[in-house]
């Protein structure tokens, strides 16, 4: 019976570093392409910060278009813009999903209607 609480104990613990893990695998650049109006694709970069803070360039051109902070809880990411000319005022929450080499967002809900794409999939692989 003593070993009950140490193995639950354990179980907590491993639960904690893997999520830890996972967000800790956001931290990074990422990049990923999208249509345009004229049906080319234009890449864009997203950068994920340790400190709880994201910028997004539109083009990869060195400007960043948003500004924002995101907090992670299990495997859902909240996002909300701060500034920007392209920075939408609603917060946005989604599950995801993060690799070494990709992360994943899927829209649970937004209130930027155009953020994350007509399928609510935002697919990026880290730069």
């Amino acid at each position: 019976m003593k070993f009950i609480p140490f193995f639950l104990t354990l179980i907590g613990l491993c639960l904690s570093l893997t999520l830890s893990a996972q967000k800790s695998a956001l931290v990074g650049d990422w990049e990923m392409a999208v249509p345009t109006q004229d049906g080319s694709m234009m890449t864009i970069k997203v950068s994920l910060k340790g400190d709880g803070t994201y910028s997004v360039d539109f083009g990869n051109d060195g400007t960043n278009e948003i500004n924002g902070a995101y907090t992670t809880d299990g495997d859902k990411i909240t996002i909300k813009d701060a500034d920007g000319p392209q920075a939408c005022p609603g917060e946005g929450i989604y599950t995801y999903t993060a690799t070494e080499t990709s992360l994943t967002m899927t829209r649970v809900s937004d209130a930027c209607e155009g953020r994350g794409g007509p399928e609510g999939v935002m697919a990026m692989k880290r730069m």
